[in-house]
């Protein structure tokens, strides 16, 4: 090989290390096929070639009439800015099983549909969807995200779905602020584990908002902000650490808390709820293992309609100091966390008229009421969905299978939910 060819090789190596050129459908790297008028890309790594690095140069201007790109099965992919500049007609982009995935800023112009399945780690920089026209869905599933960068979803607007389904997520401040100017739009945390939220982490305007059988780590002061057009539902998920007054800002007509686990609830936050007209609060069936009440409940039954019952409370003698200033709905509709159905009454009269907290010995919640029938017998709620994370962050257990679109599992929970006025459920996976 003479001088000048060596040159040119040095330099197509150094310009598409990763293996690709500037024609991704003739280097063998990706297929391409017809789809209709349009055009669908595949990429598969192989054993020799496991990381994709795109950018304008690999999708030219002859590509404006491909409408799919999937990309599967790589140890790394990098999208750089402009990457998809010339892909006007660009629908859906799909991405699987990949070790690594980047997201720098500016890489769409035009996309409707991203769908990301099983990435150890997701990096999406700083505004990574600036720019974006047309983004109606995102959808993120059985993957990890070490830190969702600030500013990586923000500003983005007309969305109708974001769904996470098994995702472990950090999240930094002013990291996702999102506008669903959509109809019938929603947000949905399914199986997630949401490790921190800092402060203005997460902002949200949508017609539902759902959490269902996730777990909630470290909550800043401030760091949700939800505006539901329709319905904020909380369900069968497990809160790890203080939960202050100021962490959730709530706003919609329908507001449903229902069969959580609390490790310290600030009732303020029920309060701090906006409802709007004829708007209702559903407070059902959690276990709250601490509490701080401030003038909360009071707030409530003045300010609103609400639902206040079936919750279990750690009944203790710093408690029962409080349970006497309850309103009797309250301390006659909920209960101790107790082998038996005490209810937040009985116990406050028994610790009244028995001293019972001048001894540690004489708090017997066991002994307020008997349990002859197993129907009164109370039992702790707790979350139905537990996983372990491994060293990636994913769940030990097997990744299940979706075999529902997030939409559709959405709209059924919610109208049974309204149906029953029973809370639709965000559970995220617990911590590690």
């Amino acid at each position: 090989m003479d001088t000048f060819n060596l040159c040119v090789a040095f330099v197509l190596v150094a310009a598409f290390g990763s293996g690709l050129t500037a024609n991704i459908c003739e280097d063998g790297t990706c297929s391409c096929s017809p789809d209709g008028l349009l055009i669908s890309i595949q990429c598969n790594c192989n054993a020799t070639n496991q990381h994709l690095d795109f950018n304008d140069q690999h999708f030219g201007p002859n590509m404006n009439t491909v409408s799919k790109v999937n990309i599967s099965n790589c140890d790394q992919v990098t999208f750089n800015t402009n990457s998809f500049r010339h892909l006007d007609n660009l629908q859906k982009l799909v991405v699987s099983r990949v070790r690594s995935a980047i997201f720098n800023p500016g890489v769409f112009q035009s996309l409707k549909n991203l769908t990301l399945v099983q990435i150890q780690s997701l990096d999406f920089k700083q505004g990574a969807f600036m720019g974006v026209k047309e983004l109606e869905e995102i959808e993120i599933h059985n993957s990890y995200i070490p830190q969702l960068a600030s500013h990586s979803f923000y500003d983005i607007k007309d969305l109708k779905l974001v769904s996470l389904t098994n995702v472990t997520v950090n999240v930094k401040r002013n990291a996702i602020k999102v506008e669903m100017a959509k109809t019938d739009s929603e947000v949905i945390f399914t199986d997630c584990m949401i490790r921190s939220v800092e402060e203005n982490g997460i902002t949200v305007k949508t017609d539902t908002f759902i959490i269902r059988n996730s777990t909630v780590g470290n909550l800043a002061p401030n760091s949700i902000t939800i505006n539901s057009t329709e319905a904020i539902l909380i369900t069968q998920s497990q809160f790890n650490s203080t939960l202050d007054s100021n962490a959730i800002h709530m706003t919609a007509p329908n507001v449903t808390i229902d069969s959580n686990v609390f490790d310290l609830l600030s009732m303020e936050i029920l309060a701090n709820i906006n409802s709007k007209s004829n708007g209702k609060v559903i407070f059902t069936n959690n276990t709250i293992h601490d509490i701080v009440l401030g003038t909360a409940l009071e707030k409530i039954g003045r300010a609103l309609e609400s639902e206040i019952d079936n919750n279990r409370f750690n009944c203790t003698c710093t408690f029962a100091k409080s349970v006497s200033l309850l309103p009797s709905v309250f301390v006659n509709n909920n209960f101790c966390l107790a082998k038996c159905k005490v209810s937040l009454n009985d116990f406050g009269t028994h610790v009244k008229n028995n001293n019972a907290c001048d001894s540690v010995a004489a708090l017997d919640l066991n002994a307020i009421a008997k349990c002859d029938d197993a129907s009164e017998r109370s039992a702790t709620i707790t979350p139905t969905h537990r996983t372990r994370e491994g060293r990636t962050g994913f769940p030990a257990t097997q990744i299940p299978i979706i075999t529902t679109t997030p939409k559709s599992i959405a709209t059924t929970h919610l109208a049974s939910t309204i149906l029953t006025v029973s809370l639709v459920t965000l559970v995220l996976p617990q911590l590690a």
